[in-house]
């Protein structure tokens, strides 16, 4: 042997063996991001269905499933391709021998070839707060001429007459779709731009995006998160939360408006009657997807891991499995007072969604590894299932997990019509400057970010914040909610914070306020606080765009106005009923206080003030004001007569979203 190929010998060996091994966590995340995401319409053929078939075979890997005796390969093609799809299911038979009928005889293992995923005629409801815009970039993923075309054919009607569908309105589609995962071939990984180029040529093709993962908020420290030093009242307070809602209860022109909260997160502990779950009533448990939507014996909810039917149940080896049964305890209310609980049982029930997936990583002859993930696909799913999987559909989903990518949830936010409410995050960050997503997506319409405050009115240390991209701050220190095992714990975090916002929201919807009005209403009612969360520079700078505090009792008095004022002692008295006036001059014209002013906020002893205005575009814009009026009439529930309010006394007015006569006049 010589020298030469000795030395060369020597450096190969080197090289080999100076890989660093890769850790279980990343042969975890090698697994998951070998993964791309994929969204296909109807080709419009079966020759070019089969086409791209076979093109996904070439690119993908199969996937491996377990498969009970019994199941018919009809019923395994709605949940692999959408749909019952002819070729899918020959192709399956030729790569499982074994499979001779159209059902499978024993248990067995099935090489499941990747299927181009759409279904086949959906049959929608266009939501309280929706389009059919909306509708369509949910569902079919474009809305474009000939979208319109083969939906206003489908219907019978013409496509100008499409303009004229109606929330509540039903109507058919062709075809619904949504991003699915295929594992990509070993030959073709790292080669994203040519495989998408490979399907970018095949008819039906959407769009692609690379596999992600997030990852769960979990609780922040409590060492310096306090609850206030009179606790009674924290995190708001049921007594009067509870009186509000039987007098709304009074007034109300129509029935409650029962809301549902999506929880996406880590699941339930099954069996665990103290929450309130939302039923679906098109399911049956019997090992079957009775309603088509994907999901098998989805009675109360599903994992989107499609490979455990049945209940969202947590995972008892997850050292973070009670996060989800916290914050769904939280979106009910916290369920401690018994009084509340029979109010909000009337009005809200959870849908949860577990979105982790278990991961178990093989480790020599050790046990294997376990891992939890959350992967973008199963994001994607969870408001696919929330919003269209469902009837009826959830009107809130309520995230707290976070990524430093938006990972194809971008395109969900555009065409959803429930309202999301997503934790700011524990990071400490500004995510103006640091984004953190799904809570700094730029679709904000009908997003609600959430940082966490502590007792004392100040952003916990852990909180993200953010002026643009935080919209508010809530209870989030020293959260008293349930656990599993029937137990209940204090935790703190961004992740309590969002659903105590869910939990808001869902009581708004229950009184017949659309999306955009409860959004409004809850950054309209905040408890505004300039010094601890309006200023965003320097060493303790943690400020939030809206500069308040969630007042849930005060955004649920949507049937009166309420006004605060600042007595000469100093003492602030706040009162709700009715604002006599018909307008309150500011910069020399007059506002309509029903249509026009949302909230005035004004400093004793000065002639500005900082005004809300509903714009003619519907829009809540915020800006100084100079107030040309003297007084505000105004009569107090209870009360039979008017007072006038001189405006050096007024501190606080809020108009009412649904506003009620008093004593048969205005």
């Amino acid at each position: 042997m010589s020298g030469r190929f000795l030395r060369f010998s020597l450096l190969v060996l080197v090289l080999f063996f100076s890989q660093p091994a890769r850790t279980p966590a990343q042969r975890a995340d090698s697994e998951l991001l070998n993964r791309i995401l994929v969204k296909i319409r109807p080709t419009g053929s079966d020759t070019a269905d089969k086409k791209l078939l076979d093109l996904m075979s070439e690119l993908f890997e199969p996937e491996s499933i377990r498969v009970s005796a019994g199941t018919k390969l009809a019923d395994l093609a709605l949940q692999r391709c959408g749909r019952v799809d002819r070729n899918w299911i020959a192709l399956t038979k030729s790569k499982n021998p074994n499979i001779t009928g159209d059902r499978l005889e024993t248990e067995m293992t099935v090489s499941a070839p990747p299927c181009p995923y759409w279904k086949t005629k959906a049959h929608v409801t266009i939501p309280r707060d929706g389009t059919l815009s909306h509708a369509l970039l949910l569902h079919m993923g474009a809305q474009g001429k000939h979208t319109l075309d083969s939906v206003a054919g489908l219907n019978k009607r013409s496509v100008d007459s499409l303009d004229a569908v109606k929330p509540n309105e039903q109507i058919d589609l062709p075809y619904s779709t949504t991003f699915k995962p295929y594992v990509v071939k070993e030959q073709f990984r790292g080669q994203l731009p040519a495989i998408q180029g490979r399907l970018a040529e095949s008819a039906g093709y959407l769009a692609s995006i690379p596999a992600h993962k997030f990852s769960l908020i979990v609780a922040a420290s409590n060492s310096d998160c306090a609850a206030p030093a009179d606790s009674a009242d924290w995190p708001f307070s049921a007594e009067r939360l509870s009186a509000v809602l039987r007098f709304n209860d009074s007034v109300r022109p129509e029935p409650i408006h029962h809301a549902v909260v999506a929880v996406a997160d880590t699941g339930l502990e099954e069996g665990d009657d103290r929450l309130f779950l939302n039923r679906n009533t098109r399911e049956v448990l019997n090992g079957i997807d009775d309603d088509q939507n994907g999901f098998v014996d989805d009675l109360w909810g599903a994992n989107m891991d499609t490979d455990k039917p049945g209940f969202p149940s947590i995972d008892e080896d997850y050292e973070f499995n009670e996060h989800g049964t916290h914050v769904a305890g939280i979106a009910l209310g916290t369920l401690k007072d018994s009084g509340l609980n029979s109010l909000v049982k009337e009005r809200v029930a959870i849908r949860p969604i577990n979105i982790v997936l278990r991961q178990a990583i093989a480790n020599g002859a050790n046990d294997p590894i376990l891992m939890f993930p959350i992967p973008n696909d199963f994001l994607i799913d969870a408001f696919q299932y929330a919003s269209v999987g469902y009837d009826p559909p959830a009107n809130i989903i309520n995230l707290s997990v976070e990524s430093d990518q938006m990972a194809g949830l971008d395109s969900v936010l555009v065409g959803k019509a429930m309202l999301v409410v997503a934790a700011a995050g524990n990071d400490g960050l500004d995510i103006d400057e640091t984004p953190r997503y799904p809570a700094a997506a730029a679709s904000r319409d009908l997003l609600v970010t959430v940082a966490a405050h502590d007792g004392n009115g100040k952003l916990a240390s852990f909180s993200n914040w953010g002026k643009n991209l935080v919209d508010l701050a809530a209870p989030g220190c020293q959260i008293d909610s349930t656990l599993p095992g029937s137990k209940r714990g204090r935790i703190s975090g961004t992740s309590q914070a969002a659903p105590f916002v869910s939990f808001t929201a869902a009581l708004l919807y229950s009184e017949g306020l659309t999306y955009r009005q409860i959004k409004d209403r809850i950054l309209l009612t905040t408890d505004l606080d300039h010094t601890n969360l309006g200023t965003c520079e320097g060493e303790a700078g943690h400020c939030v765009g809206s500069e308040g505090r969630l007042n849930v009792v005060r955004a649920l008095e949507v049937y009166q106005d309420v006004v605060v004022i600042q007595k000469a002692s100093g003492e602030r008295l706040e009162m709700a009923g009715l604002i006599k006036d018909a307008c309150i001059s500011l910069d020399g014209r007059c506002y309509d206080v029903r249509t026009q002013l949302k909230r005035l906020v004004h400093e004793p002893g000065s002639n500005q003030a900082k005004v809300w205005i509903n714009s003619s575009d519907n829009r809540v814009l915020s800006r100084q004001s100079q107030i040309m009026a003297r007084s505000v009439t105004f009569q107090s529930e209870g009360q039979p007569d008017a007072q006038q309010i001189a405006i050096g006394e007024l501190v606080d007015l809020i108009s009412a979203v649904r506003p009620r006569k008093l004593n048969n006049s205005w």
